[in-house]
């Protein structure tokens, strides 16, 4: 190997080029002066590429970036040798590096055969600028779509709520303003049933009575509808709620019915939860009642409780009672609809106003039930926690 490298740079056999043919000055120098400023402009191309690719690493084809910069390298320091030799005749030298040349070469050359077809797919500057005009004018046009439809959008909520503030009214005007005209004809009744109860025939002693409990379910309705029409408008601002006091507070409240009906009543975990008070214990006070009701003939058991995912508070009320056919379970949650006959006291308004006062918390609520096997009624709230119960306020303040 000593040898090969000394043998490599021995000058003896080789006279030095300036020694060659007649150069003059001015013939040499030219060779010389251009063998050199080739080899600074082959220098500066591979640093050039070098920044390039450091800066730009998604570029595609860095490799053969990387064998165009060796291949421009090799030929500036052939025409460095080719220079150097007017005063030392390293030939052997000149030769190895134009043979590393020749090979550079030709692997840059297989190198971008199969990547030309790749590069001919490129874009060029002006179909790119052509494509992102295109897309810009594309971007444009859905923006303008879509404030169109925001517009629109917006129109119709305003609409819609100017609607839904009117039916309000309605309801509340239809059902306030029969209720005078009811009482009256009640009273009128319920005077005829105790001054001529027992005088008249008994079809008469009858219909009488017909006619006295039909005004008290229209009574009874028209409060469930004004009760219904009131569940926004007369709404409070939501607060931090203690779900295991309030239920105690209704249980309290039902103390007689639970009595009665011998109820085993079961709490669980409850969680706190940011509602307005007044109409969760509506809800509860529904759905509580709703289990004894409709409990069968053994004696009802209830068990209330809740989970959180840390957003929302789901609260479940399970009986074990006569339970319902899930075909109707969206049925039960709308106005007047009863899944059982009179024999069962109510006006067919509780689910349905517990529909209403969820829905205005943002939540859900659904059943769960086979005939025979009990119902769980659940329902969602903004759970009181952080930041998730000071934006649920903020919201409700703002309603």
């Amino acid at each position: 190997m000593f040898e090969f490298f000394s043998l490599l740079f021995n000058t003896d056999d080789f006279p030095a080029r300036w020694h060659c043919g007649n150069w003059s000055a001015g013939h040499g120098w030219l060779h010389i002066g251009s063998d050199i400023a080739i080899f600074g402009a082959y220098l500066s191309i591979p640093l050039l590429l070098l920044v390039l690719i450091n800066r730009r690493r998604d570029l595609p084809f860095i490799p053969v970036f990387w064998l165009f910069g060796a291949f421009i390298l090799a030929c500036g320091t052939s025409h460095l040798l080719e220079a150097v030799i007017f005063w030392y005749p390293v030939y052997r030298v000149s030769g190895i590096v134009k043979l590393v040349t020749a090979l550079v070469s030709w692997a840059t050359v297989v190198s971008l055969i199969p990547l030309l077809p790749k590069a001919l797919t490129l874009r060029s500057p002006a179909a790119l600028e052509h494509e992102v005009a295109r897309q810009t004018e594309s971007l444009r046009e859905q923006a303008e779509a879509n404030a169109k439809l925001a517009a629109v959008v917006e129109s119709q909520n305003v609409e819609l709520a100017r609607s839904n503030k009117e039916l309000e009214m309605f309801a509340y005007v239809v059902s306030h303003d029969l209720q005078e005209p009811l009482r009256s004809v009640t009273g009128y009744l319920q005077l005829i049933k105790r001054r001529y109860s027992g005088q008249l025939d008994s079809d008469a002693d009858e219909f009488i009575e017909f006619a006295v409990d039909g005004a008290k379910r229209m009574s009874q309705q028209l409060e469930g509808i004004l009760a219904y029409s009131r569940v926004d408008s007369q709404g409070k601002e939501f607060s931090r709620v203690e779900l295991s006091g309030l239920v105690d507070e209704v249980l309290s409240m039902l103390e007689t019915a639970v009595s009665e009906s011998e109820a085993e009543i079961d709490v669980g975990w409850l969680c706190p939860v940011v509602a307005d008070r007044t109409q969760v214990e509506q809800v509860l006070q529904n759905l509580i009642v709703n289990a004894i009701r409709f409990c069968g003939d053994a004696p009802p058991r209830i068990h209330i409780s809740s989970t959180s995912d840390g957003d929302w508070c789901t609260v479940s009320v399970r009986d074990h009672g006569v339970g319902l056919d899930m075909k109707y379970s969206d049925r039960i949650f709308t106005m007047f609809k009863r899944l059982h006959g009179r024999e069962v006291p109510g006006t067919g308004m509780g689910l349905a106003i517990a529909k209403r006062v969820i829905q205005r918390h943002g939540g859900e609520i659904w059943v769960e039930s086979e005939p025979g096997q009990g119902a769980t009624f659940s329902f969602t709230l903004p759970a009181a926690s952080g930041e998730t119960a000071a934006a649920h306020t903020k919201d409700a303040t703002h309603e």
